[in-house]
């Protein structure tokens, strides 16, 4: 009877198109992987123009033209002959992926439970090898066609390089090179080398133009240098990098000024410094407090909370300080989550940087407490030396910050920029002619119309608009898309730490790049 009705399902499946609905004891769509009411065609007819199904299938289209893109390429990696020996190549292939892409050891496949699992579950297998095998077979070729889709991704737009270095557990020096592509409102990371490094100007700038080398960046679509304000990186942009990169500009993450003027509050405010290295420690040593204290918070109002330290504390200068930077801190929370995001920052940082040191002159004028006056100034004045590029500390792209404000339509009328300086502050425009035509054309045309735009859509504009200034909307889409910020280099520091495990600790030096780099991108 089973066979029979296998045989009826197979049937009433093959009436459509290859591909619509498989048979798997009962007959199922293939793109919702739900059963439908096989008796009744005009049932099955009806699913088919559901627009959830529509929805689900027009999603999964691009998916099913990158697989079987994906799929040839797998066939040339292997060299397959038969077609059953080409579906187990795949199979493996993306198993291995998958392993390395979640950060599961290849080992773990070698648990006789997994195994058979696996064996009994995924036909198209076969017989599973083990994990040495795979490991030695299938790791490099996965890595090489990761990094033919990488190279594929950027071959086209320009990017820009995000650094940043650290020491791991193994006492090196590991450098971490990112591209940012600049196509869209949102980023892409593409996580492109770590490297054991000894701490050289020389090296560091071998190791970027060997990581920019190894992906076939062009040299001319590389906009933007984003590292933090250390010195050494700065000597590398400036001897060796700057006459690479004709194009780019060294960005310093703003991130890191934020983070400044908290060490100016805490050093300014020790009682409540010493307060919250308590209350941290305690969290610390009892982890499940946390939860006891979230708990807490969601029972009672915040205000309860506050009034238990402000009662606790009351015997000491601590309640003053607490009031006092309570209703002032959460200003600069605010800009430091703003700017450790992923929007689109370049045009508006010069801007707001200096309304904010502004904000903090004048919340320190207004304040009563000495200490918070004294406060206040210093943050405002660290703000304002960074802008303005003096001392050690500051921002080496300050002036281009100034000019990329022009790529707004709607300031545009109120800037008094002239072609000289933004042309001067921005490389792009050096031997670009055509851009510089049309950099004119759009200061005289735009100026005529008023233009309503926010921060999220301004590059989707500048790409609805590319038209009629092409040269100069492919300049103003690479100069916003660069990061104002260094973060995600150090976000993915933390990816890289889970690596190097306890039971991980056998992995080569060289494969470290591999497993990276297939861990943390997301084709």
């Amino acid at each position: 009877v089973l066979q029979n009705l296998e045989m009826f399902l197979q049937n009433c499946s093959s009436h459509y198109k290859n591909g619509t609905f498989h048979v798997s004891g009962d007959m199922f769509c293939s793109t919702c992987n739900i059963a439908v009411d096989h008796n009744w065609k005009a049932t099955c007819d009806h699913h088919l123009e559901v627009s959830m199904h529509l929805e689900k299938k027009k999603k999964m289209e691009p998916i099913a033209v990158s697989s079987s893109e994906k799929q040839v390429t797998i066939k040339a990696l292997f060299g397959t002959k038969t077609v059953q020996q080409e579906i187990r190549k795949v199979a493996l292939f993306n198993l291995v992926e998958a392993f390395t892409s979640a950060n599961l050891p290849l080992n773990a496949l070698d648990n006789p439970a997994l195994h058979s699992y696996l064996e009994e579950n995924l036909k198209s297998v076969g017989v599973l090898t083990t994990s040495p095998w795979l490991r030695s077979e299938n790791l490099p070729k996965v890595f090489n066609y990761h990094v033919a889709e990488v190279k594929k991704e950027i071959s086209a737009i320009s990017i820009s390089i995000v650094c940043d270095e650290t020491t791991d557990v193994q006492d090196h020096y590991v450098l971490n090179v990112l591209a940012v592509l600049s196509q869209y409102s949102f980023w892409k990371y593409k996580f492109e080398n770590v490297l054991p490094l000894k701490l050289q100007i020389s090296k560091l700038s071998q190791a970027v133009l060997e990581t920019s080398q190894k992906f076939d960046m062009h040299y001319t679509k590389v906009y933007g240098f984003v590292t933090d304000n250390a010195i050494y990186m700065n000597k590398c942009w400036e001897k060796s990098l700057k006459h690479m990169f004709l194009n780019g500009v060294h960005v310093t993450c703003s991130a890191h000024l934020l983070n400044l003027l908290g060490d100016i509050w805490r050093k300014n405010s020790d009682h409540v410094n010493d307060l919250v290295v308590a209350v941290k420690k305690a969290f610390t040593d009892t982890p499940t407090r946390k939860a006891q204290f979230k708990q807490f918070l969601k029972e009672h109002e915040e205000s309860t909370a506050y009034q238990d330290v402000v009662t606790t504390f009351s015997v000491d200068d601590r309640v003053t300080d607490i009031k006092e930077i309570a209703p002032n801190a959460s200003p600069l929370v605010q800009m430091l989550e703003k700017y450790e995001g992923d929007e689109v920052k370049a045009h508006v940082l010069y801007d707001e940087l200096l309304d904010f040191a502004t904000f903090l002159e004048c919340k320190g004028e207004s304040s009563v407490q000495q200490a918070t006056k004294n406060t206040m100034a210093s943050c405002a004045k660290k703000v304002q030396g960074y802008m303005a590029q003096n001392g050690h500390f500051h921002q080496s792209a300050a002036k281009f910050f100034e000019a990329v404000r022009i790529f707004n339509p709607a300031r545009l009328s109120t800037l008094a920029l002239s072609e000289d300086v933004i042309c001067s502050s921005t490389p792009a425009f050096e031997d670009n002619v055509r851009g510089k035509v049309q950099l004119t054309i759009y200061k005289r045309e735009t100026q005529c119309h008023q233009i309503s735009l926010n921060e999220r859509n301004i590059i989707e504009f500048l790409q609805g608009d590319a038209k009629h200034f092409p040269d100069l909307n492919y300049i103003a889409i690479s100069c916003l898309s660069i990061p104002v910020h260094s973060a995600s280099a150090q976000r993915s520091f933390s990816q890289y730490a889970a690596l190097l495990a306890d039971n991980k600790r056998s992995i080569k030096p060289g494969n470290l790049c591999v497993y990276s780099m297939l861990q943390q991108n997301k084709l």
